[in-house]
């Protein structure tokens, strides 16, 4: 592990509330969800209790047992964005109460747990409909811990579900906040709180169009998904009018905002192939220096997700990838990618430098 349980712990508890969500773990890619319910409840006056239900099971000894998640046994699976379990122990540890029920294999399955700590076996308490299968958890956030701030905020809540609904394509998202005091937005539930659903059909093309919606945009968004010895690449892109660039980048449906080798990827690519193409079309002269990373990042939008079978992160929050194949494989992807635009249509190929 790169660090110790207790100095990940040290990590969340210096992070926002809503960061302490157990939805991450649910959207691994093995698990092939086509459906999500986040519900935000309130327990008492001050004590919101989050709600997750997925369509497919998980086990229970990932909540308590270190290394105990789905990658480690003979079901592993190949693409994950858990590391180990250790997420979602956490969150059981700096919550006061979880309930776990899961369905599965005809029967409705039931634990619960206090601090990370087991408070009652694995109860079967009723049987499922038909084929029914499904994940809810359900955690009150301890609140000794985090005592700065016990408020979830349902604009930050919003962006992230909205995220994660772009980066994995025909996921649909149902976030309910039926809490009295919940922001405006979304419609209203029956009982005065709001509630938001987010599906986007093209994924992460979907995501660029969105992050462009106020901005002139210079052309039509790039996309490209290939896999490269096991890895998996999608990339979307846009130039716009704005001087700064918007990049995000993502390993595993995680968010790694201090990017990585996948953004060195991306940015090497666009560095080279842009540089080929102003030599060949003979926009950059004979003496003229070559274009660097300022130039070829200006105006960009850039999305770029990636699914590793192995992915290293910096730390266990994960806000940075450190594989080096994963480098390799999006400056290939890109690169490919580029190739039939820049050998064509001259219009969409102007480079002004």
């Amino acid at each position: 592990m790169a660090q110790s349980l207790p100095g990940y712990l040290d990590e969340i508890k210096r992070s926002k509330p809503e960061d302490l969500v157990v939805v991450s773990r649910e959207l691994d890619p093995a698990y092939e969800i086509t459906a999500l319910v986040v519900k935000l409840e309130r327990e008492g006056r001050k004590r919101p209790v989050l709600i997750c239900e997925h369509v497919k099971g998980t086990r229970f000894p990932v909540l308590t047992n270190l290394h105990a998640g789905g990658k480690f046994g003979s079901g592993a699976y190949t693409v994950s964005g858990g590391l180990h379990g250790v997420g979602v122990k956490a969150v059981n540890a700096l919550s006061s109460k979880t309930e776990v029920i899961v369905k599965r294999e005809g029967k409705i399955f039931r634990q619960t747990y206090a601090e990370g700590k087991t408070t009652s076996p694995v109860e079967t308490i009723g049987k499922t409909k038909g084929d029914e299968t499904g994940t809810q958890v359900t955690f009150l956030r301890d609140a000794t811990i985090f005592t700065e701030d016990n408020s979830y905020k349902f604009d930050a809540l919003v962006q992230r579900f909205r995220e994660m609904a772009f980066i994995t394509r025909g996921l649909t998202i149902a976030f309910v906040d039926e809490r009295e005091d919940a922001a405006a937005g979304g419609s209203a539930t029956a009982g005065g709180g709001r509630e938001m659903t987010f599906f986007f059909e093209d994924g992460i093309s979907a995501f660029v169009r969105y992050l462009n919606r106020n901005k002139e945009q210079l052309h039509p968004v790039v996309y490209v998904e290939k896999k490269i010895d096991k890895i998996g690449v999608e990339v979307a892109l846009q130039y716009t009018d704005a001087t700064a660039q918007s990049e995000y980048y993502f390993a595993n449906t995680i968010n790694t905002p201090d990017g990585g080798t996948h953004q060195t990827g991306l940015r090497s690519a666009l560095t080279r192939t842009l540089n080929d193409y102003a030599r060949k079309s003979n926009i950059l002269k004979e003496k003229e220096g070559n274009l660097d990373s300022k130039d070829t990042l200006e105006g960009l939008t850039a999305i770029v997700s990636i699914k590793h079978p192995e992915p290293q992160f910096e730390s266990q929050t994960k806000v940075k990838l450190m594989n080096t194949d994963a480098k390799t494989a999006v400056e290939q992807t890109v690169r490919e990618a580029f190739r039939p635009i820049l050998g064509g249509e001259p219009a969409r190929c102007q480079i002004d430098y």
